[in-house]
């Protein structure tokens, strides 16, 4: 848990949604070190754009690695969807396969 209490707010709020069933949010923010109206905030704040383009970014992703039954890495994958009018990088792509662990098939 010491890992998590040097990590940001967005990690410690991650941590603590995700336990919110077992101890109190009270708890949970003392122990943290983080105010209980961050918690709140943060809950109520939405999704930025860059988090939404992310998303479509790894579903595009997924549904070429599977279209391609697995054999495109990530220069492939970036091509194809440079193809289809997402331009990004293959880094990026790169990044995100590994996220969700996705790797061509030898």
């Amino acid at each position: 848990m010491s890992g998590i209490l040097e990590a940001g707010g967005e990690v410690k709020y991650t941590f603590i949604r995700k336990h919110t069933k077992k101890y109190t949010v009270k708890l949970l923010c003392s122990l943290l070190k983080v105010s209980r109206q961050g918690y709140y905030d943060w809950l109520k704040r939405r999704k930025s754009n860059r988090v939404f383009d992310n998303e479509i970014l790894i579903d595009d992703i997924r549904k070429i690695y599977t279209e391609f039954k697995g054999r495109y890495g990530s220069p492939r994958i970036a091509l194809e969807l440079c193809r289809r009018g997402n331009f990004t990088s293959k880094n990026r792509v790169t990044r995100h396969m590994q996220q969700i662990g996705l790797a061509a098939l030898p």
